[in-house]
């Protein structure tokens, strides 16, 4: 029954393939992909836009006409074929040619059928943005070329850029392969100014303060509170609770610290320790006394007293919770400078160190 026909077998296949490589595009603009080259609103920036620097807004926008376009292409195709074929089989009086919007099986994290309406879930494609500055940040991923820029373990930043022939980065990465996230900006290398130069380095400085609004806007958050409260979780959820990027946390999360486990060194546990817990409990504790001052001193106003002894509680807290957090798990694999092997797995070698990095539900038993 197929046709004879080499125009309409022609046709098909022309239909069909174009269904493929929209949907290989669609899988492969995500970086869980083994495919995946580079984060969709810098494509759009460099293929669509062809900027230099551009406001976040125009590549957000961008990426939605794009992708429109891409997705009713696949509508149209889909039921292009459905009439090829309910034709060729003579069953008119079975079938319709038409598709729901919902059976289109692409962009489904990225947008939802409303009322028949294709619309854009801005807060996920900006999550996307930031996932992957987060990459640029470990050096995973580079502004400089598409694809993985370090994937292997042992690697140092000056091999990476080497290999792809790079000397001067865009976007220079974090050198000690350690990002704290801090609900205060207490280190140099804190997320939050960390993201706020990938934005100045991948779209302009020009428009960062611009940008910064547009992402917290989408986020319906500041930047600080995303990477606190929700940042680690998204990473779990969008790589199936296999992460790429570990947590280190404390019990109640009063610290936390990010490393790419392809940059795992047997003694990141130890710098952790030393180069930001200890400092930072030194941090606070600068700051507790700051508070006690304050809250003891006659000539403080009632207001400022009733502040400074809120600041106070939760110093204290904090600081209990960090003091034993060091001296009951931390100090252990400090002292221990376990090796890892990647082809265990992320399960394995995360569970290996289940009890100071961030919990993950039903993975470790």
């Amino acid at each position: 029954m197929f046709p004879k026909n080499n125009d309409r077998k022609e046709f098909i296949n022309q239909l069909t393939q174009q269904n493929i490589d929209i949907s290989k595009e669609e899988w492969d603009s995500r970086e869980t992909s083994w495919d995946f080259r580079i984060n969709e609103l810098i494509r759009m920036k460099n293929e669509v836009l062809k900027a230099e620097s551009c406001k976040l807004e125009d590549a957000y926008n961008a990426y939605c006409e794009y992708w429109r376009e891409k997705f009713f292409q696949l509508h149209t195709n889909e039921e292009e074929l459905n009439r090829l074929f309910i034709d060729i089989y003579g069953l008119q009086d079975e079938l319709t040619p038409e598709v729901p919007l919902e059976d289109i099986t692409i962009l489904k994290n990225e947008a939802k059928i409303i009322d028949g309406e294709l619309i854009f879930q801005k807060d996920e494609i900006v999550k996307q943005l930031v996932s992957y500055a987060v990459g640029v940040m470990f050096d995973r991923y580079s502004l400089d070329h598409v694809g993985l820029h370090i994937a292997d373990m042992g690697v140092s930043l000056e091999e990476a850029n080497a290999k792809f022939d790079i000397s001067h980065p865009t976007f220079e990465a974090d050198d000690d392969n350690i990002i704290p996230v801090l609900e205060d900006d207490y280190f140099d290398d804190d997320i939050v100014g960390r993201f706020h130069a990938f934005l100045k380095a991948a779209f302009g400085e020009e428009y960062l303060e611009e940008n910064i609004r547009f992402v917290e806007e989408a986020l319906g958050k500041s930047l600080r509170r995303y990477f606190v409260k929700d940042f680690y979780e998204d990473h779990i959820k969008r790589y199936k609770k296999r992460p790429i990027y570990w947590m280190v946390s404390s019990p109640k999360h009063a610290f936390n610290a990010l490393f790419y486990m392809h940059r795992y060194r047997p003694d990141i546990f130890a710098r952790i320790q030393t180069g930001y817990l200890h400092e930072y409990m030194a941090k606070l504790e600068a700051k507790l006394a700051d508070a006690r001052r304050v809250a003891l001193d006659e000539s403080s106003s009632a207001r400022d007293k009733k502040a400074a002894q809120k600041e106070i509680t939760r110093i204290e807290k904090a600081l209990k919770e960090l003091r034993a957090f060091d001296n009951d798990a931390l100090s252990h694999y400090a002292a221990q400078s376990i090796e890892i092997d990647l082809d265990d797995g992320v399960k394995v070698n995360y569970c290996r160190f289940k009890e100071i990095l961030w919990p993950i539900k039903s993975l470790c038993k």
